[in-house]
């Protein structure tokens, strides 16, 4: 496998007076005489914005007072992240561009649908000159895995075995966020192929406050394409998963270096993102 380059390419609303018929509730005139006058000499006018502003302000206090809204993951492209813990908006950020970036040059030299691996090590190549160091340096091989079941039950179950024993909870959170939100499914089909080469990027903070992920580079061999593949229950030796990963560690300081050249790119191709999320009451 060819080592991938290091470098990227490159009112008052007291005493209020009585409109007019001939004005909207906005104070905007719907057909106006000329000279129309209200009662002190002075025209009158009600600002639309002062509107807005009271509505948003009133709905924002209401949500807030409601439920606390936690952010379990990010589904872009064909990228499924989870959350272990929630990340700072930044990070969220970060992690969306740098995969969006990584994924557009990737698809640039090699398929990802017939020649994955080449296409996974220029993906991590592109991440390594954003500020993303590789754990040992190495891309961890190729194995398969018969499904008895459906790929959320293997992602489950494959999270439980990750060194964090969070990560598990934290699948499951995200994937219970994700069956609900039929935009993300859908797009996450379509972008994946049905499951025929996607990536799901469990995300942490290490004991030193840096953001760690583990990429696993999954394909899904069925006899047949089913839309929401993900929690479709497969008959048993009926599909199979072929998984390749690694880990990475982020370098803000070289990704600060880094971002006009993201920035600019993506102002030309931007991947649709659906934040993934859970209304959680709050204490009162």
């Amino acid at each position: 496998m060819t080592a991938p380059a290091d470098s990227v390419e490159s009112s008052d609303f007291s005493n209020q007076q009585q409109m007019p018929n001939n004005y909207n509730m906005f104070g905007a005139p719907t057909s106006p005489p000329e000279n129309i006058r209200f009662p002190n000499n002075k025209p009158r006018h009600l600002k639309f914005e002062s509107v807005v502003v009271f509505i948003n302000t009133t709905l924002n206090y209401t949500d807030k007072k409601m439920v606390n809204k936690t952010l379990t993951g990010l589904i872009t492209g064909p990228s499924l992240f989870s959350y272990i813990e929630t990340l700072s908006l930044s990070e969220h950020d970060d992690i969306a561009d740098c995969n969006n970036f990584a994924i557009l040059l990737a698809d640039e030299k090699y398929n990802r649908y017939y020649d994955p691996e080449r296409w996974l090590a220029q993906y991590i190549g592109v991440l390594k000159a954003l500020g993303w160091s590789i754990y040992q340096d190495a891309i961890f091989t190729r194995t398969q895995h018969i499904l008895t079941g459906s790929v959320a039950d293997f992602l489950v179950e494959s999270a439980n075995g990750m060194s964090d024993s969070r990560q598990g909870n934290a699948m499951i959170d995200t994937l219970d966020s994700l069956k609900t939100n039929s935009p993300a499914l859908l797009s996450f089909d379509r972008e994946s192929g049905s499951g025929d080469s996607f990536q799901v990027v469990p995300a942490r903070y290490d004991a030193r406050g840096l953001l760690n992920i583990a990429v696993f580079k999954l394909e899904l061999n069925a006899y047949m394409k089913r839309t929401n593949f993900l929690f479709w229950t497969w008959e048993k030796r009926s599909a199979r998963i072929v998984q390749r990963k690694a880990y990475l560690r982020l370098n803000k300081t070289i990704l600060d270096g880094q971002r006009e050249l993201i920035n600019r790119r993506l102002e030309k191709k931007r991947m649709e993102r659906f934040d993934l999320s859970q209304n959680r009451p709050m204490d009162n």
